[in-house]
């Protein structure tokens, strides 16, 4: 039987099991995929341990996404650009595989909300400086036309300084303040709430966004995205999920990345 899953700290809210089973039912795969929520300290020893009971892959999040990529052996150019991995996985060779969707499930969920959003855009706000952030704005730099501009704003300037001169391009840099774009990313793992002033907009500028994606998901009442006026085409961190979910699905388990049905996103939203 294959066995993967999804590691990291405080997950037992991850949808992921829900759609990584659909898929082993769906194509008939004796498979199961397991959640793995586990103590900071321990996550060498539990990679270790995995893999060496026959694990096939994990999807890594918060807060293992710098540790994966240091215990990679093999980091494919994804990995290389955002610098993280949220997914390990063993090739032929049995050497352990560190790999990012991060970028490519954010895109794909945004060309689900609209076809055409990577030539609309020309102002991309970023908030948050972890490694999401690095394997979205990794990933953007691919998509975006050759007219456009991406933010990064994170608590620790510092940090979003850092993150803007590692990509070595004038088009990114950091800025001290939330400010207007065409397109906000909150990629902070932060719980929201009226008191997280730090991710409230100012009123002059809550209407001037075309598109607000929170990567976030399974938060009733998003405060971060009921902030901005109905007419603002928003998304929470769903259908990210499920696009990023697809492509590691596929190495996992040496098979076609399965294509994502309304049957599926239908069987997230009711779990919610």
């Amino acid at each position: 039987m294959n066995f993967t899953g999804v590691i990291g700290h405080n997950i037992s809210y991850s949808l992921s099991p829900i759609i990584h089973n659909y898929w082993y039912r769906q194509f008939d795969i004796n498979g199961v995929y397991l959640r793995f929520d586990i103590a900071e300290q321990d996550f060498d020893v539990t990679i270790k341990g995995l893999f060496a009971a026959g694990c096939k892959g994990v999807n890594v999040t918060i807060p293992f996404k710098q540790q994966a990529f240091d215990c990679a052996e093999i980091l494919t150019p994804e990995a290389q650009k955002a610098s993280a991995v949220n997914c390990l996985y063993r090739n032929e060779d049995r050497k352990l595989v560190g790999h990012n969707t991060d970028g490519i499930g954010l895109c794909r969920s945004l060309s689900h909300l609209d076809a055409n959003i990577f030539n609309k855009v020309k102002t991309i706000l970023i908030i948050g400086a972890g490694g999401a952030a690095r394997g979205i704005i990794s990933t953007l730099l691919d998509v975006m036309n050759s007219d456009y501009e991406i933010l990064i704003f994170n608590r620790t300037t510092d940090n979003a300084e850092k993150l803007a001169q590692s990509f070595k391009t004038p088009k990114i840099r950091f800025v001290t303040h939330l400010c207007r774009a065409d397109l906000v990313i909150q990629t902070t793992p932060a719980l929201l709430s009226l008191e997280n002033s730090i991710l409230r907009f100012p009123k002059d500028i809550l209407n001037k966004p075309q598109y607000i994606v929170d990567i976030n998901y399974k938060q009733k009442n998003n405060i971060f995205l009921s902030q901005f006026s109905n007419d603002i085409r928003k998304i929470d961190g769903l259908e990210m999920l499920l696009q990023q979910a697809s492509p590691a699905f596929g190495l996992f388990n040496h098979a076609h990345a399965p294509e994502i049905n309304d049957s599926l996103r239908n069987l997230l939203l009711k779990s919610l």
